[in-house]
Formats: structure tokens, C-alpha cells, sequence
């Protein structure tokens, strides 16, 4: 009997102090930490095994001191909650985790805040690159074995084609030629789905790029020497969902990280949902707690925990990485109180960061009712700035439709009279086209009249205009969303011409580049089109008119968007021309760039141009 009662002591003994007791780490979110001049408290997402078993945390750096941790309901995650003081200098920290007589430690870092600016403003203009469709600088890490999907196929309009962050890098040169001054590039982190893995929306791991963009390193690099040439970075972010592969999804630390049906429910896509005041609790759930797609699974930013994650990764990016711009993917799907929280939180820490984000909606007020205190609403956004796709569907109305009295190029008129709802309109991202939307050239017939106008007023409008990549060379698919991401001609080394070269551009294709070129220049270089102050007038027989004023330099806009021609008389813009009549010409349908022309009080506009005109100092004549 004592033999047994021995057996059964020993046992126990081992039990606790054995194999069951046994636990190892994988990972923790976040890898480094760059703490702000007042220090920060942050919660530390540990993954490994039998976490359950961990008892103890410590840390061997007094900057770095564990306020508490606790398990989470899944075994395989525990949270830690850290206090993190200021560094003057990079620190490696030692976790050790201890339960029973196992300890198991995990290198840390800290490492001092650097100094950096950030923001947007109104004499910005972006580029917007699809990464994996612009540049393939590194043909080597086209195929990675490890990754699910793992091939390359240009042929196929939704496969990987090889463009990467190196790409982008070996083409800055002529980026900022257009006049650019800053990239807003699609999700380049890692998303390890079975297909359609190119667009980057579906993020499998927050912290690290894919690696067939490239490595964390070069997208610092990258960020670098934009930052060199006086250009800005816009980092594409995803709140709303994750791809199904992410390693949070597959595993969660607990059953509330997801919003989850007994069967596959989809959002509704019903943004108006958020504000209706008659809106039916069912519509505003699927809007909000409704996957995106079956690929896509919704975060619950309700989770405190999910919610801290969230917030805590927007800040290693900024403060590792230097971004100077938020883009919000599908804004209008997460927990709306959530995003107001992180808007304020990054505001707070950054104020000159800016955050604008995608809100891909169909009538002005549900528009407006996205950004900050722009309405009586039962909390502050704190959002800046949204894309604005009221004046992306006047510019395609204008250019596609026949004019009317509210209708046609009449539309970008009253689009432009209700920016009294914005605090600040001139921080609204302008576009003619985009990653979700057919190519411009395509959609508008591929009439380089049109082209014209559109990208004329779009860079002499209120606004910070964005150019999607390619545009400016008359790319113009529109047929669904992988053809529309084109390759670059001249971006992949087996190409057999280069249209980054401007003598391998088609007639047609160099006059659009040229006249696109000229005017994004001369928005960068005279603050009159982007800061100034704009006057327009209401249209009258198909004809939209409008001036820039700054710094004694006026502009005058004169569009005809109807299909006859058209007579104006010049006096009813006199309070801001003064009797002026002589203009040199910045970008026209029927005038050569900087030619200089005098005109009489009448002048005639043929269908479908536009004039770009400055008031010229020497006197009339």
C-alpha cells in the first residue's frame, strides 16, 4: 500500500513539474516598440503552446516593466501588459516566462522614438500604385514555395504578376516627374490566400510585408528616399476584415475576436444603414457585423483586446516606417465608435498625421456624415477626410451623360456648392478613376477630349487630387477588377516596349502624358490650383467656369461639356478678371501649352474642351 501511495505522489510531482507543465512561445504582437516622450502602457499578444501552464512573466530591462498578464480563453495566447519608458538608444528586453520549473526566454526590443513628419495637405498629389501590377524590380521573389499561392501568371487577369516594393523604388524618377508628391500604394503585407492574393486586402500578418513584395527592409527604404525627395507615403490599412488564412482567424485567442454566423452571412453593403434614423437593427448588424467576403472574415473591434491589437499595430507601422498618411480600406464596415477611437488616438499622439478613408457610397449626406464634426451625430469620427466619390460620379456623369440642368458637367457645379457640409473640403482625395472602378479612358470612350477634361479640372479643383497608376498613359480597360489593374508596359524585363520612356509612347498616349505631366507640375509648383481660393460659376448652356486665385496669380477654367459649340461672354467673370483679356495658356483642347493668347469679350468653345487659362500681367492690348 505505501508503495502505491508513493507511485501516486511521484506521479503527481512529475505531472505538475513534467511534460504537462512544458509550454513555448511563437510570436508577440507587437515585435518592438518605439515608446512615446511620456512612456506607454501597452498590452503584449503572446502565441505559443500550452500557455495555460505560464505562471510568471519578468522582464530584465527596468524601461520595460510587466504591469500584469493574464490567459487568454484559447490556451495558446496569454496577454501581457507592460509599462515602456522612453530610450535614447536601441534596447534589447528579455521576457522569461516561468510555470512550475519550466522558464522559457524571448528577446524583446525597445527603441528610442525618432523624430518624423507627417500629414497630408491640399498641395499634395498622390499616385496610386496597385503593387503587384507596376514594377517587377526583383524577379527573384516572384514565386515563394512556402506561400499557398505559389505561382506566377501575367496571362491571368486574377494571379500574382511580379510587381514589387523594388519596382516602385526603380521608377521614382518618373513618378515625380508627373508632379507628384506623394504614393498611396495598395496593402503590401503579407496575404497568404489560395488566389486572388495580388490586391493585398486580404492581410494574413499585420507586421510583416509578403514577401514577394519584398521585405520590411525595402519598404523602409523605400519610405526613405521618398521621404529625400520632399514625397510623402500613404499606407493602405484594412480594419474591417482579415483574409481567412491569418494565424488570429485559423486561431483566435478567443471566440469574440470574429463577428460569426451559423452560416455565411455578408455585409448588405447598406452604409445608409449607419444613419438612417428608421433603420432596422437587422440592416445596421449585417452592415457592420457582416463579412465582406467568404475569403474575408469581420473583426469584431467591439473585443478590447481585438481593438487594442488594432490600434497598437497603426502605431509600430507609423513609428517604425515613417508614414505619413493613413488610407482607410472600407471604412464604413467596422464598429463606427472603434474607428472614431482610433482616429483620436493616432490624432492625439501624431497631430500632423492624416487619415482619409475609402467611403464608396452613393448620395452626399451619407458621404459627409463620415468625417469629424460634420453633423450632429452622438460622437466625433475625428476622421479628416474621405475619397470623394460625389465628385468622382459628377466628373463620370459630366463626361458620359448629355447635359441637363442638374444633370451632366452641371453635376460637378453642385457637387462642388454643397462642400458648405465640410469643415474643410480642400482635404477631400480626388480622382477620375481608381483600383475598384473602370480605367477613365475606357469609361469615357476613349476620347481624348474627355480625357482632358477630366484631368484638367482634377488638378485645378479643390482638393488633393490622386492619380491611379497608368492613367496618364491612356490605360483603359474596364473590365472587371484584374483587368483594370494592368500591368506597367516597360515594368517586367521580358516586356517588349517600356512606356515609363516617353519616346515609346503612341501619339495619342504622349499627348495625354505630356498635358497630364504639365499640369501636375504646375499644381506642385504654383499654389494659386491648390490652395487657392476658388470662385465658380453655375452653368449656363452646357458651359462650367471657375477661378484659382493666390499670390496675385488667377486661373481661369472654361469648360464646354455638351456636344455644341458654345459663346461666352467674358464680362460676367470681370469681378475677378478685371477687364483681362490676355491669358497664357496652361493646358487646353485648342491652344498649345504656354502659348500666350488675347481674346475678346466673346469667345467660342467647341464641344467637349476645356481651357486652363493664367491671366497674363502685361497689359491688354
Amino acid at each position: 500500500m505505501r508503495r502505491i501511495t508513493t507511485f501516486i505522489i511521484l506521479f503527481a510531482l512529475f505531472s505538475q513539474f513534467g511534460m504537462a507543465q512544458n509550454f513555448s512561445i511563437e510570436r508577440m504582437d507587437p515585435p518592438s516598440w518605439r515608446p512615446d516622450s511620456d512612456g506607454d502602457r501597452l498590452e503584449i499578444l503572446v502565441k505559443g503552446i500550452d500557455l495555460n501552464h505560464v505562471q510568471d512573466v519578468i522582464s530584465d530591462n527596468r524601461n520595460v516593466t510587466i504591469a500584469s498578464f493574464s490567459l487568454a480563453d484559447n490556451p495558446h495566447y496569454i496577454f501581457i501588459r507592460v509599462n515602456v519608458s522612453p530610450v535614447s538608444q536601441e534596447q534589447d528586453v528579455t521576457f522569461t516566462f516561468t510555470g512550475g520549473r519550466i522558464s522559457e526566454s524571448v528577446k524583446w526590443t525597445v527603441k528610442p522614438k525618432e523624430a518624423h513628419h507627417h500629414g497630408l495637405s491640399a498641395s499634395d498629389y498622390l499616385y496610386l500604385i496597385t503593387a503587384d501590377r507596376f514594377a517587377n524590380g526583383n524577379p527573384k521573389n516572384d514565386v515563394v514555395a512556402s506561400m499557398n499561392e505559389d505561382s506566377i501568371a501575367r496571362s491571368e487577369p486574377y494571379a500574382r504578376h511580379g510587381g514589387d516594393v523594388e519596382g516602385i523604388t526603380d521608377h521614382l524618377d518618373y513618378i515625380q516627374s508627373l508632379g507628384i508628391t506623394g504614393l498611396w500604394i495598395s496593402p503590401l503585407v503579407e496575404n497568404n490566400e489560395y488566389q486572388s492574393s495580388y490586391h493585398g486586402y486580404a492581410i494574413t500578418d499585420h507586421y510583416q510585408l509578403d514577401p514577394r513584395n519584398g521585405t520590411n527592409e525595402e519598404y523602409r527604404d523605400l519610405i526613405d528616399e521618398l521621404h529625400d525627395r520632399d514625397m510623402k507615403i500613404v499606407m493602405d490599412m484594412v480594419y474591417n476584415h482579415f483574409g481567412d488564412q491569418h494565424y488570429l482567424f485559423r486561431d483566435p485567442p478567443s471566440t469574440s475576436w470574429f463577428n460569426q454566423w451559423k452560416e455565411y452571412t455578408g455585409t448588405n453593403y447598406r452604409a445608409t444603414a449607419l444613419m438612417d434614423p428608421y433603420a432596422s437593427d437587422f440592416d445596421q448588424k449585417k452592415m457592420s457585423d457582416g463579412w465582406f467576403d467568404h475569403h474575408m472574415p469581420d473583426v469584431n473591434q467591439r473585443d478590447p483586446h481585438m481593438a487594442t491589437w488594432l490600434i497598437q499595430n497603426s502605431i509600430w507601422w507609423i513609428d517604425e516606417f515613417h508614414i505619413d498618411a493613413f488610407r482607410i480600406d472600407t471604412y464604413a464596415y467596422p464598429d463606427q465608435k472603434f474607428m472614431a477611437i482610433l482616429d483620436s488616438t493616432l490624432l492625439h499622439r501624431y497631430p500632423d498625421f492624416f487619415i482619409f478613408a475609402e467611403t464608396w457610397v452613393h448620395h452626399e449626406p451619407t458621404q459627409y456624415w463620415f468625417v469629424r464634426d460634420n453633423v450632429d451625430r452622438a460622437f466625433n469620427s475625428h476622421l479628416q477626410s474621405v475619397t470623394d466619390f460625389q465628385l468622382y460620379f459628377a466628373i463620370k456623369e459630366a463626361l458620359t451623360s448629355d447635359p441637363g440642368w442638374s444633370s451632366g458637367i452641371a453635376k460637378m457645379y453642385y457637387v462642388l456648392a454643397h462642400d458648405y457640409l465640410y469643415s474643410d473640403p480642400n482635404r477631400l482625395v480626388t480622382f477620375v478613376d481608381n483600383h475598384d472602378e473602370g480605367r477613365f479612358f475606357g469609361m469615357i470612350g476613349e476620347d481624348i477630349r474627355k480625357y482632358k477634361m477630366g484631368i484638367g479640372f482634377m488638378l485645378t479643383t479643390r482638393g488633393i487630387p490622386c492619380l491611379y497608376y497608368g492613367t496618364e498613359i491612356l490605360m483603359k480597360e474596364t473590365d472587371g477588377h484584374g483587368k483594370m489593374r494592368q500591368d506597367f508596359p516597360g515594368g517586367w524585363k521580358e516586356d517588349t516596349i517600356n512606356k515609363f520612356e516617353v519616346d515609346n509612347l503612341s501619339d495619342l498616349e504622349r499627348e495625354a502624358f505630356e498635358f497630364t505631366q504639365h499640369l501636375g507640375q504646375l499644381r506642385r509648383d504654383v499654389p494659386a490650383l491648390s490652395v487657392g481660393t476658388l470662385k465658380q460659376w453655375a452653368v449656363t448652356d452646357d458651359v462650367y467656369a471657375y477661378t484659382r486665385q493666390a499670390d496675385d496669380r488667377t486661373f481661369i477654367i472654361l469648360m464646354n461639356g455638351g456636344s455644341k459649340e458654345r459663346v461666352i461672354d467674358f464680362g460676367k467673370y470681370d469681378e475677378v478678371l478685371w477687364g483681362h483679356r490676355q491669358f497664357e495658356v496652361h493646358g487646353s483642347t485648342d491652344f498649345p501649352t504656354g502659348e500666350v493668347i488675347h481674346l475678346e469679350n466673346s469667345f467660342k468653345l467647341l464641344p467637349y474642351t476645356i481651357h486652363i487659362l493664367e491671366v497674363s500681367n502685361e497689359p491688354f492690348e
